[in-house]
């Protein structure tokens, strides 16, 4: 099967772990903890975050781990979300919406992944951009379809169309930028609602709009993908927010939380084991707390090792 899948990804291993007040608003799938549970939720995040790495190395997926030294970074375990990789050697760093969560962008992290791949450019308007208030979150802002270079994202405060429209200019993708709304609410990050895997499509059609579904099916069909519609409750429970990734074996593998493998019905379960393993972790705390799931924690390497 034909894919653009990698096994090296890297992870952000969180110091303190919790509900962020910047992004309380606009996020739905985060939930607020008190000042007298924030101890607990941050030692219960990185016990998580612990045996979800120890999984994914124990299936022999490469993780390249760092750790969050700043006590002022709640959301630092969501490292896709300011820097992503691809295969042409680009490294491209994104503005973010919350205060709090700009810190995250790190030199180091970036001077690692140049002294050990191969980097042809790094992109950073990041600062540019987030004093003109308009945002791009990552892959959260967008989903990939890295084989076909399609691009997709659902509008809201954290994903401006016009860098989206720049993006896809710049990485030679095509774009589909689209509105989903629950409860009337725009939802915040597209990798909530939509998962793009070498075969599979995870997708909530419920919050979106008639015409936006059309379309979508219409790509989707024509990529040759098996979409896999989930309901509000299973998006609600990060079925949505999942990851395909292969090991050093080139076995592929669906990557989710333990509370997304619990809502998949038989008949979904029976159409993800025809292409994919799945592996799950709990990630209650995280998932909770945080407001973003599996997929969410893990940024993908798609740069080439460099040669010694």
């Amino acid at each position: 099967m034909k894919s653009l899948v990698t096994n090296k990804i890297l992870m952000i291993k969180p110091n303190i772990f919790g509900s962020n007040p910047e992004t309380l608003h606009d996020n739905i799938f985060q939930r607020a903890n008190s000042v007298s549970e924030k101890e607990i939720v941050s030692d219960n995040a990185r016990i998580e975050f612990k045996n979800f790495v120890k999984i994914l190395k124990d299936n022999g997926i490469n993780v390249v781990e760092f750790s969050t030294k700043s006590t002022n970074l709640p959301d630092s375990i969501y490292s896709n979300n300011w820097i992503s990789t691809h295969p042409d050697g680009t490294i491209y760093l994104y503005p973010m919406f919350s205060h709090n969560r700009r810190g995250e962008r790190r030199s180091d992290v970036v001077n690692y992944l140049i002294k050990n791949y191969n980097v042809n450019k790094v992109i950073d308007d990041a600062q540019f951009y987030e004093k003109k208030q308009i945002f791009l979150e990552g892959t959260g802002s967008l989903v990939l379809d890295r084989l076909n270079k399609i691009a997709f994202a659902n509008s809201s405060i954290r994903t401006s169309q016009i860098l989206f429209n720049k993006w896809v200019f710049e990485m030679g993708y095509k774009g589909f930028f689209f509105n989903a709304h629950d409860n009337s609410k725009p939802i915040y990050h597209t990798n909530v609602i939509l998962s793009i895997c070498s075969k599979l499509v995870f997708i909530c059609f419920d919050v979106l709009e008639k015409s936006t579904v059309y379309y979508l099916k219409k790509i989707f069909k024509k990529n040759n993908k098996v979409t896999i519609n989930i309901t509000k409750s299973q998006m609600h429970n990060f079925l949505g927010n999942v990851i395909e990734l292969k090991n050093n074996l080139n076995q592929l593998f669906l990557i989710m939380s333990t509370k997304a493998y619990r809502c998949i019905t038989e008949k979904q379960l029976s159409i993800i084991n025809k292409y994919n393993k799945i592996l799950h972790s709990p990630l209650d705390v995280i998932e909770n707390y945080g407001g973003g799931g599996a997929r969410c924690i893990i940024t993908e390497i798609f740069l080439q090792k460099k040669m010694k």
